[in-house]
């Protein structure tokens, strides 16, 4: 594996490790720079020939398409790609929090894209199968299998 990709890993292995251990709003930046660093691992790949062919029949590697959609809402639109886990209840004269994880929106939620790119359909159909209603760290760590297992191949 490369410096720069190693380097890349690293970056994106710590906005994991944060967004693992945050429970509250703040997530979303976490989550934004976690998708930015996938994002810019997958692009470090795609001269690689075959690479692309590869991603998108692996079942961890399909994780990706859906992933760049969910970036390229945070990056284009602004667009919050993660519901907060949560439920306040009643406790003896106050209130409790029940938090459970975060998960990825529905498709829909992300808005139109910014741009009509060839890859669009894909990335729709890749989200949908693979990342939205699914916790926010299983893509993620999908993700982060393919492109590990496609550098040490």
């Amino acid at each position: 594996m490369g410096l720069h990709t190693a380097n890349a890993l690293e970056a994106f292995d710590h906005c994991v490790t944060a967004i693992s251990s945050d429970h509250s709003w703040s997530l979303h930046g976490r989550v934004g720079s976690a998708l930015m660093w996938m994002c810019a691992l997958d692009e470090s790949f795609w001269p690689d020939a075959g690479y692309e062919k590869a991603r998108d029949v692996d079942t961890d590697g399909q994780v990706i398409p859906g992933l760049r959609r969910a970036r390229d809402a945070v990056v284009h639109q602004l667009t919050q790609t993660n519901e907060h886990g949560g439920l306040e209840y009643p406790l003896f004269g106050g209130t409790g929090t029940l938090n459970y994880p975060d998960r990825w929106v529905d498709l829909g939620r992300l808005g139109p894209p910014a741009s009509k790119s060839p890859r669009l359909g894909l990335q729709e159909r890749m989200y949908q199968t693979h990342v939205a209603g699914q916790t926010i760290l299983r893509p993620l760590l999908r993700a982060r299998n393919w492109i590990v297992a496609w550098r040490t191949r």
